[in-house]
Parts: C-alpha cells; structure tokens; sequence
C-alpha cells in the first residue's frame, strides 16, 4: 500500500506542473496570435489615408485634451479595438493604443502640419515607422 501510495503522489507532482505549464503556452501562444491578428488589421486591413483623414476630423471638433470615449469611435477606430485613444489637442495628434500590458502598439494621427511626437515614444522604448505623411506606426 505505501509503494502505491508513493507512485501516486509522484505522478500528481509531476503531472499538475506539466499541466499548468501546458495550460500557461497555451495562453501565450492565444495572446500572440491574437496581437498578430491585431497589428495585421491595422497595418493590412485599414486604409490609413481614411484613418487619418477620420483623425484630423476629430482634431478638428475636438477643444480640449482628452480621452475620446467608446461609444464616439468612428468605425475605422473601433474596427481597431483601441485600449483607448487619446486627443493631444495642443500638440495637435490622437494616440489610437492598441494592446497593452504585455504589448502596446498603436498609431498616433497628426494634424497637417503638426510634427509627431515620434521623441516622446522612441524615448519610452517604442520603434516608430511612418505609415504614411502624417500617420505614424508605434509599437514595444
């Protein structure tokens, strides 16, 4: 009885680690397909002259800094599924945010004319790449 009793509790200390850790790559492979279907979105899928042209036209209405809340996003941002998108009234952008906790990347909208704050972001160990004259791509 003790020699099954052994075999049994050893088997459970190794088979409840290797199922959670099965469980843990799991979840890490979901988050991973789930941020590349994210970005392809945004950098295949999107027409960034529409994106930007949606942005400034927001830049536009907008007086103040802000936050622009859910239930305002034009389809082309919330086809994006932004954690959040931030109006820069006075440096004249939008931070549209996408992801976050483990990896944030998004796109920052400037006005024509304003100068993107690509410093800002590659500072705070961000690549930047240009989309188009005035869309930038951010990503950790």
């Amino acid at each position: 009885m003790g020699k099954k009793i052994k075999l049994v509790t050893a088997a459970i200390i190794i088979a409840v680690p290797l199922y959670f850790i099965s469980k843990l790559g799991l979840w890490a492979y979901h988050i991973r397909n789930t941020i590349q279907e994210a970005k392809n979105v945004l950098l295949i899928e999107t027409d960034h002259q529409e994106l930007l042209n949606t942005c400034r036209f927001i830049l536009e209405k907008q007086t103040t800094d802000t936050y622009l809340d859910e239930t305002d996003y034009p389809a082309i941002i919330e086809q994006l599924q932004p954690g959040f998108v931030i109006i820069d009234k006075e440096k004249q952008y939008i931070d549209i945010a996408i992801g976050g906790g483990l990896y944030m990347f998004g796109v920052i909208a400037c006005n024509e004319g304003a100068e993107a704050p690509i410093g800002d972001y590659t500072n705070g160990g961000y690549s930047c790449k240009q989309l188009i004259e005035g869309l930038w791509y951010y990503e950790e």
